[in-house]
């Protein structure tokens, strides 16, 4: 048996199938170990595919530089530097992660990315319902994982529990939605055990994610979805505003604001202050934790809640300005409607992770290592969905 054999038949897959554990437990609790897997799906790349590291260099080479450009001002500009500059590292392990991704995302097989997508979802939920019953076996069999202490000391809480169900339920229904051939009992069982999951985790804020991101996939069937999407994301980020910075007491339209979001209004106003003393180069990338005494209010926390206002704080306007156009870059021409079926599949797939991890960051996330990896993967399945492939007889698929 040749190496090509052994890479066809064995390398391939696994590596193909890590890079979709890594992007679906991204958001997940570190217990998952996502620097282990992150390390194995870039040797097996390299193994694949070494001239695929220089080519997806050279296709998003300034993008590249950009995150190179947001890596240096973090550590050179920061108030705190022998701290930020653990954030630079954190950033460039998902940078060398996300190029592993995007050499085996965009130049594998469709058939084999889905189906891995389909068993790295099938792990995560063997490892979800665990999880759920051993929390519950401790906390005196309440269905529901809300305020459960056992899920808080195992993990950090049920919203990264819910996360990971909610990255593979958005694959998974993507898949049914648009491609016939994934119609098959086993799929179907995973949906329903997903949402059974995200049903006993009592996480509104991936329900709340989980419903933009089912607007936008209707709009690709229908445009005024498209429109109610972009309403009801000026209205959920209009509503945020004001009440983080303008509104008094803690009754809005007659309901009463839960005591864990009247605690983010005191981190958002807090960072808000703090950027404003300094909001052109910020404080550096990982140094929120280090800084309690500039948000004040007595809260002691490693991060805002909010992914937008952390960025802010890390590395100013002239950094998220960076940030912007780099992603602006990565996802240029990613969208083709001339794309074949499974192609497209992939980038609407990928247009839905990235679509979640925009509306979780508004409440939750933290800007480390393992949000850049589900970003930066996220924007590599995009990619990879972004290229027009023909059948082989020549002529473009459709979808069913």
């Amino acid at each position: 048996m040749t190496f090509s054999d052994v890479r066809d038949s064995v390398i391939r897959p696994l590596a193909i199938f890590f890079c979709a554990l890594t992007c679906l437990f991204s958001l997940g609790p570190t217990q998952f170990q996502l620097s282990a897997i992150g390390a194995i799906t870039v040797i097996f790349s390299l193994m694949l595919s070494p001239s695929g590291y220089w080519n997806e260099i050279r296709e998003k080479g300034i993008a590249a530089l950009l995150f190179v450009v947001l890596i240096a001002m973090g550590y050179y500009f920061s108030a705190f530097p022998p701290k930020s500059i653990k954030g630079g590292w954190e950033l460039f392990r998902s940078l060398f992660v996300f190029f592993a991704g995007g050499v085996l995302l965009s130049r594998s097989s469709e058939k084999q990315t889905m189906s891995a997508f389909f068993r790295a979802s099938w792990v995560a939920v063997i490892i979800l319902v665990g999880l759920y019953f051993w929390s519950i076996s401790q906390w005196e069999w309440r269905w529901s994982l809300r305020n459960n202490g056992v899920l808080s000391e195992l993990i950090s809480g049920i919203h990264e529990y819910a996360n990971v169900a909610a990255m593979c339920l958005l694959v998974a229904a993507c898949a049914v939605m648009y491609d016939r051939q994934y119609r098959t009992p086993a799929v179907w069982a995973l949906l329903v055990i997903l949402v059974g999951i995200l049903v006993v985790s009592d996480s509104r804020g991936a329900y709340a994610a989980l419903l933009f991101c089912g607007l936008l996939a209707l709009g690709w069937w229908k445009k005024p979805f498209f429109y109610m999407f972009w309403a009801a994301s000026l209205g959920l980020i209009v509503a945020m505003v004001w009440v983080s910075f303008f509104h008094q007491g803690d009754i809005f339209l007659g309901y009463t604001i839960p005591p864990s979001f009247m605690e983010r209004i005191i981190l958002y106003q807090g960072t808000w202050s703090a950027f404003l003393d300094k909001p052109w180069l910020g404080y550096g990338l990982n140094s929120f934790k280090f800084a309690p005494d500039l948000i004040g209010g007595g809260l002691d926390q490693v991060m805002p809640h909010n992914i937008y206002l952390e960025i802010l704080f890390s590395v100013g306007l002239v950094g998220t300005t960076v940030l912007v156009v780099a992603c602006a870059l990565l996802l240029k021409g990613s969208v083709n409607q001339g794309a074949d079926a499974p192609r497209l599949l992939l980038y609407r797939s990928g247009v839905l992770l990235f679509a979640y991890l925009q509306f979780r960051g508004l409440t939750e996330l933290h800007l480390n290592y393992k949000v850049y990896v589900a970003l930066f993967l996220s924007i590599a399945l995009i990619h990879a969905g972004g290229r027009s492939e023909t059948t082989s007889s020549g002529k473009q698929a459709t979808l069913n």
